[in-house]
């Protein structure tokens, strides 16, 4: 037994003591075993008080009128009248001071059964209390698998606070297990379920666009940066990579090139919470992070890189913003329903899609096998063009920027 434990119980109450206190005394068992103790020890003093208040006035009262009986009626008479009057004062004292036993004692009981009461709710308190605590650490157990399966590429800022803001309602007096969604009359999440659900369903309908302009691009960036900051409250773990979303100087774990790095382990941390909160979880399949055209609305809107603006994706890679350009420009251009650079804007969607490629190309030797791949198919033709034909200013314009990454390069 922790002493200094049953003082502090006895003084306030359990729930405001630090959650240490609990564990260092052994919490579980202690709270119920304090409570008790307590009882005993009021009940003792409660017992005192009664008998002090009925008992003593009792006997005294008794004794009173034995003694005025006596001293009134002189020496012990023979006679049946004497006896008889004896018996009905015996009779009369022994009723009231039975009665006067019979309060005392059903006020003791009453006392009595108010402690037990008190006793009950603490052990009620306790389960409660014992219930939170596993609740909170079975949901923390679950975000640190998570965060293992994911070979640790990312962690949450705040566990605590994600359980708190799913949990809204939980406290070491209150516990619940189900948390469903609600929705306000626009049909936009309310709680934290609900923001979770709709956020979801947001980004799924923007990934399945099939010509997503430069408001569908950044309008599913705000969202992505919701989920993974207010909604998920991850953040990655490493060094930023071309291609990670930067908003305010500040990295949120997704990146234009590998959406679906992102997408797929977002989707499981969702439908933890959905699963730990009682709700439906999601068909994970039916959110696809690798969509072509959403990857090719990334590279329109995002290069050349923005200025003044604070949401950009980081790049220290000097002339891929040339190689994105080059990309999305000779892929539309065609002579006689034939690509004109086909080879170049095969290896450059080859180098582009995928974030390993990219970042490859931040070595001399990879970037320089491209650039030189590019240049030598738009020289092959520009040698048969002339300055009359359809893509001739275009062809000068690509070998003009190409021949100026090969300065900047040496």
């Amino acid at each position: 037994m922790c002493p200094v434990f049953c003082g502090e119980v006895a003084n306030s109450r359990f729930s405001e003591l630090p959650v240490e206190t609990y564990e260092a005394c052994g919490w579980s068992s202690l709270l119920v075993a304090c409570a008790d103790q307590n009882l005993g020890r009021e009940a003792g003093v409660s017992l005192k008080k009664i008998a002090w208040l009925f008992g003593v006035p009792m006997v005294l009262f008794a004794g009173i009128v034995f003694y005025l009986y006596g001293h009134n009626l002189g020496d012990i008479s023979h006679l049946h009248e004497p006896w008889s009057s004896f018996g009905s004062l015996l009779s009369g004292v022994f009723t009231l001071v039975g009665a006067g036993a019979t309060v005392g004692t059903l006020l003791y009981l009453s006392h009595q059964n108010k402690e037990m009461q008190k006793v009950t709710q603490a052990q009620l308190d306790t389960l409660t209390f014992e219930r939170y605590i596993n609740h909170r650490k079975l949901f923390t157990d679950h975000l640190n698998e998570l965060v293992a399966t994911q070979k640790n590429l990312f962690a949450f800022r705040d566990p605590s606070h994600l359980y708190n803001s799913i949990f809204t309602m939980n406290s070491p007096h209150h516990c619940e297990f189900s948390v469903p969604p609600t929705y306000d009359e626009n049909g936009d999440g309310r709680n934290h379920v609900g923001l979770l659900y709709r956020k979801l369903e947001r980004i799924k309908s923007a990934l399945d666009l099939a010509q997503p302009d430069a408001d569908d691009v950044n309008q599913l960036i705000h969202d992505l940066i919701d989920l993974s900051y207010d909604l998920l409250m991850i953040e990655p773990v490493g060094n930023r990579r071309v291609g990670d979303v930067v908003f305010m100087d500040s990295v949120y774990g997704f990146n234009i090139f590998a959406l679906n790095e992102f997408i797929d382990p977002a989707v499981k941390i969702a439908n933890m919470i959905f699963r730990f909160t009682n709700n439906p979880v999601i068909d994970g399949q039916l959110i696809q992070g690798n969509s072509f055209f959403i990857k090719e609305a990334f590279l329109k809107t995002f290069f050349p890189e923005r200025k003044k603006i604070p949401l950009n994706v980081f790049n220290n890679i000097a002339g891929l913003s040339t190689f994105v350009w080059v990309y999305i420009i000779a892929q539309k251009m065609h002579v006689d329903n034939e690509p004109f650079l086909p080879s170049s804007v095969k290896l450059l969607r080859s180098k582009l899609f995928s974030v390993d490629s990219v970042n490859e190309l931040a070595e001399k030797e990879n970037f320089d096998d491209v650039l030189n791949s590019c240049i030598h198919e738009l020289k092959r033709k520009l040698s048969g063009m002339t300055h009359k034909d359809e893509h001739f200013i275009q062809a000068m314009e690509f070998d003009s920027r190409l021949r100026g990454l090969i300065d900047h390069n040496a």
